[in-house]
């Protein structure tokens, strides 16, 4: 999973925890990260510039669930299915068909 830092004001370096993530800390602006355990974890980010810092953390920011559990079909084609209400920061994927995302561990 790739993480981006969104933060305002210029930052010049960075200072992320993810608990249950490996790794589980990164002082890359943009890291990739692997969870492997099925749980709910959040992630804390704190970005620094020339005036300061600021820390931001999420809880329940990343959801792994054991795969298996998936869609089911809704129709005879492919075309016509869509993962419904998933919301990921401000993106969001709005109802065709209930769903549930499935993170493969």
């Amino acid at each position: 999973m790739q993480f981006t830092d969104l933060s305002l004001n210029n930052p010049t370096s960075w200072s992320w925890t993810f608990d249950g993530g490996d790794p589980s800390s990164s002082d890359e602006q943009t890291p990739a990260i692997t969870y492997n355990n099925p749980g709910t974890y959040p992630v804390t980010l704190t970005a620094t510039n020339n005036l300061g810092s600021d820390t931001k953390t999420v809880n329940g920011y990343i959801i792994v669930i054991v795969a298996g559990a998936y869609c089911q079909s809704h129709s005879i084609s492919n075309a016509l299915e869509w993962i419904a209400q998933v919301t990921i920061g401000s993106f969001s994927i709005y109802q065709v068909n209930p769903c549930i995302l499935i993170l493969q561990v």
